[in-house]
């Protein structure tokens, strides 16, 4: 009996151990989870608007990826039209696909971001004017372009535009709109003639607009090419030439026409004029400069919005970074141009280049230079076991302009020897620099240096050339050098600005030597030595430490030395602890509050307050982070 109620005794101690424990796992499963909820909540109001931003920036790139594509396509398709004006793409259109929607965050913010793609549904047309010499008449085209445009909807990166009008790439952001791929709106010249050509893209199809953050496809057909305007058929010669473009972006067409105009060589307003208004641009070839020929086509390309499967996507050949890459640079300049071609590489095995001059290469990026001044049709194809796409460009060579020769140097005046660097700031591309320092040396560098020993005043030549002719620039008696006193020995001195500082320092250094020093040596303490003079220098220490920096000075009467401390502090972190509520400075932390993480490398140590009696559990007082 007394061993049974022992027993009895025995289980109900153990039951009762027992709910104990389930109460304490219930309590830690509680807390468990208050924690991940306050860490949860914590993350998505502090880093979730960050990481929304980046992820939204990141599919903004993949957009403009497909709108260049785009362009790219209708590029080529718009070539096969002027090549061969009986080609159609029907029955076989191309299909581009477009990435909607995008910027989501897996479990915290899987929402996505959405987008706009319409056609034909902004206007956009050019209206053409020429006036003849030798009559009063004009002529007048008008040319619609249509266009297809993205707009973005995000939740936290700004909102972005991207406009596909008459061979133009824009984007808009805010109250700015920028050209990121240009048109074929070319002016070129030729001695004292200058041509121009326009290949206009006329986007046909009704005016359709599709919402979505999912992904869709545009369908594109090249149906026909209508010659504009000829000027080697026109018995008139022409006065000037006008173009208006009507568009809701003309900040970009203005920053893009001025610089096709400047790039051929004209000024305005003597060679042309240039502004815009709200909605309109309006550039015009005033005829103070010959106009020789002047070519104006316009291509015809359908274009339709699917959803879905309705069409079929195309997987395109395209760089690795997601852009179709301009295959050319530069595309203009005069003979004996080198030109660095860049063929795209992701899903690529085979590169086939032909340069329009005869010579082809099977490289991924060559490099090649041309001789004589021509229009040259370059085209790549691309290829892989699946898919073979192609993409061309137009290199125009020019007769080189005769070079015009300018040269500045950072001093005139001295006392031997006296060291000069001589800048080259010749114009129209210089193939070769011959220059006379006047003391009977002479060198062929660009932008030489050069050490005068004899007392006296030099003049300066420098002749520059290249395959148009030569030009020489003199400056009579432009180098004053002088015999430096028997009795003057430098005298070292510098500033600092700051002296002082918490790491990374950057400091200031500036050489005030007085007494015509000739050479200059620096020591910095930290292992780093320099011989320039350091007129203004920033020198940066990164590790804390007291450095005597040097400075010595010499010329051919003597030698001077000057020293000063940098004093580079250790910078105060700030330390982040894991529980900040129950951190009272001056009284004693367990393990678990000195969970932390501090914004500097190093030792921390935290001091409990005076007889305070560390226990077992809050010895630690000091952490490496």
């Amino acid at each position: 009996m007394k061993i049974r109620e022992n027993r009895n005794k025995e289980k109900t101690r153990k039951d009762l151990f027992s709910s104990e424990s389930a109460a304490s796992t219930v309590i830690a499963a509680v807390l468990l989870l208050s924690i991940i909820f306050t860490i949860f909540a914590v993350v998505r109001i502090a880093y979730v608007p960050e990481w929304k931003t980046d992820a939204e920036q990141s599919h903004m790139s993949e957009v403009q990826r497909d709108m260049t594509e785009l362009k790219s396509t209708v590029d080529t398709i718009a070539f096969f039209t002027v090549s061969s004006p009986s080609y159609s793409a029907h029955p076989h259109p191309v299909t581009v696909p477009f990435s909607m929607g995008g910027g989501e965050i897996p479990i915290l913010e899987p929402s996505k971001s959405s987008g706009t793609l319409s056609v034909n549904t902004e206007p956009c047309n050019m209206n053409i004017t020429l006036t003849y010499y030798s009559n009063t008449s004009t002529f007048e085209r008008p040319l619609d372009c249509g266009g297809i445009t993205y707009y973005s909807n995000n939740r936290q990166y700004v909102d972005q535009i991207f406009r596909y009008e008459n061979g133009a790439l824009i984007l808009k952001q805010s109250e700015r709109s920028l050209m990121k791929l240009d048109p074929s709106f070319i002016i070129t010249r030729d001695n004292d003639n200058y041509n121009i050509s326009i290949q206009a893209i006329d986007i046909t199809g009704r005016s359709d607009t599709i919402s979505s953050d999912t992904d869709t496809s545009l369908k594109l057909n090249g149906t026909t090419v209508k010659p504009v305007y000829d000027s080697s058929s026109d018995e008139n010669d022409i006065k000037s030439f006008s173009c208006m473009i009507t568009t809701k972006y003309p900040e970009a067409w203005e920053s893009y026409l001025s610089k096709v105009a400047k790039e051929a060589g004209l000024e305005n307003p003597k060679d042309y004029t240039l502004y815009n208004t709200s909605d309109k641009v309006y550039f015009t070839f005033t005829g103070s400069k010959n106009l020789e020929n002047l070519y104006i086509s316009e291509s015809v390309i359908g274009a339709e919005i699917g959803v879905g499967s309705d069409f079929n996507h195309i997987s395109y050949i395209t760089a690795d970074n997601g852009e179709v890459p301009p295959i050319a640079k530069p595309i203009i300049g005069d003979s004996l141009l080198s030109v660095q071609f860049t063929g795209p590489s992701e899903n690529a095995i085979s590169w086939n280049w032909d340069f329009g001059d005869g010579n082809t290469s099977t490289e991924q990026n060559p490099e090649h230079t041309y001789f004589t001044a021509e229009n040259y049709n370059v085209s790549l194809k691309v290829s892989n076991a699946n898919y073979t796409n192609s993409k061309y460009v137009t290199i125009t060579v020019l007769q080189p302009k005769v070079p015009v020769a300018k040269f500045s140097n950072h001093i005139t005046t001295g006392y031997s020897p006296l060291v000069v660097k001589f800048t080259d700031l010749s114009e129209n591309n210089a193939t070769a620099w011959n220059w006379d320092f006047g003391d009977g040396t002479t060198s062929t560098d660009r932008n030489p240096r050069h050490t005068y020993s004899s007392i006296g005043d030099h003049t300066v030549t420098l002749t520059v050339s290249n395959a148009a002719g030569k030009n020489t620039d003199i400056k009579s008696n432009h180098i004053h050098v002088k015999a430096m006193p028997e009795s003057t020995k430098p005298i070292a001195n510098f500033s600092v600005s700051p002296s002082s500082g918490y790491v990374p320092l950057t400091i200031m250094f500036a050489d005030q030597s007085t007494g015509w020093p000739t050479s200059w040596e620096w020591n910095f303490e930290d292992g780093t030595h320099s011989e320039t003079q350091n007129n203004e220098y920033n020198y940066t220490y990164n590790k804390a430490g007291n450095y005597n920096v040097s400075l010595k000075v010499t010329n051919a009467n003597g030698t001077d030395s000057k020293f000063t401390t940098i004093n580079v502090l250790k910078s105060t972190p700030e330390i982040t602890w894991s529980k900040p509520d129950d951190i009272i400075y001056g009284t004693s932390l367990n393990s678990t509050q000195l969970d932390a993480s501090a914004s500097i490398d190093g030792t921390y140590t935290y001091t409990p307050a005076s007889g305070t009696v560390l226990s077992a559990r809050n010895e630690i007082t000091c952490a490496t982070y």
